[in-house]
């Protein structure tokens, strides 16, 4: 099995709003097989978190986060 892989560990980013986590949101989006999802070392406002959220909620082979 293929282990497809986020991570933002460590870079001391500061998401607060939708526009903030885009980037990120359409990196998750685009990982069909996405399996593991790294985001320690972070701070994430309410906004961003339901965003990543959502966009984690369609992964159905989500394993670790």
């Amino acid at each position: 099995m293929k282990v497809e892989y986020c991570s933002l560990v460590g870079k001391g980013l500061k998401l607060n709003t939708v526009e903030d986590v885009a980037q990120y949101v359409a990196e998750i989006e685009a990982l069909d097989g996405l399996t593991t999802v790294r985001l320690g070392g972070n701070t994430f406002g309410v906004e961003a978190a339901r965003a990543i959220a959502a966009a984690l909620k369609k992964k159905d082979q989500l394993e670790c986060v």
